[in-house]
């Protein structure tokens, strides 16, 4: 009976979550856990790019929904969430439509947090990340570590079948990894993320760019150095 929020990555177009994979989640989970469609709602900040990443209520057969009052969104909770020195709001598609959340991140590079994953994901729960840019390194752990936030994140998933490991996170792919990252852990998931995307590429991401992977640690968030399971999808 708990309403499901599949929180995806559509910021760029060229490297988006795709159907395939929505559909693939949407299908276990309501033919192998129970679940009802009419309880699963796919979401992001704005409904055109959910619409250019494919992800629509004909494609998925479940809700698809942006923040973005201007489509007919929810728009943003009225409370005002402390974050060091400033405050943010957050969607009420994470407040008041859904229960739980699974946070799903495409694999790819950014040119101020090193990678986007799961942690960075929170930008697109938040009625002002323009804001929390300049201090990532600091604000990520604290948004991330919002108590509705960390209540209602259930699962990680990284989106690697395709990669972006330059040029991210409004470029193009440069790889096809085939891989899919799942964790329940969101630090575990993103720092093995990083070593994807630093063996992908000549010159590792810096490690003063991800140093909020420690911040986050040290939150309680989750755990930095993580152990991996493999699996070979057939």
């Amino acid at each position: 009976s708990m309403r499901v929020g599949l929180k995806v990555n559509t910021i760029s177009s060229k490297a988006s979550n795709s159907p395939e994979l929505v559909a693939a989640l949407v299908e276990t989970m309501t033919q192998d856990l129970g679940a009802k469609k009419a309880n699963i709602v796919v979401w992001d900040r704005q409904a055109h790019e959910l619409t250019a990443a494919g992800l629509t209520q004909a494609a998925l057969g479940v809700t698809v929904m942006a923040t973005d009052q201007g489509s007919g969104g929810p728009g943003f909770d009225a409370t005002k969430h402390k974050v060091l020195t400033r405050t943010t709001r957050l969607s009420k598609v994470l407040t008041d439509k859904t229960d739980i959340t699974f946070d799903l991140g495409v694999l790819k590079d950014h040119d101020i947090g090193g990678i986007t994953g799961a942690l960075k994901n929170v930008y697109g729960m938040i009625d002002n990340p323009g804001d929390f840019h300049s201090g990532l390194s600091k604000d990520l752990p604290e948004l991330f570590g919002l108590s509705a936030v960390k209540k209602s994140v259930r699962l990680c998933i990284i989106e690697g079948f395709i990669a972006v490991k330059q040029g991210g996170p409004m470029g193009p792919p440069t790889d096809k990894p085939g891989k899919l990252l799942l964790s329940t852990d969101p630090v575990a998931i993103d720092a093995h993320a990083l070593s994807v995307i630093n063996s992908l590429r000549k010159v590792p991401v810096g490690t003063s760019m991800t140093a909020w992977l420690a911040g986050a640690e040290a939150k309680g968030l989750g755990s930095a150095t993580p152990k991996v399971v493999k699996k070979t999808m057939s």
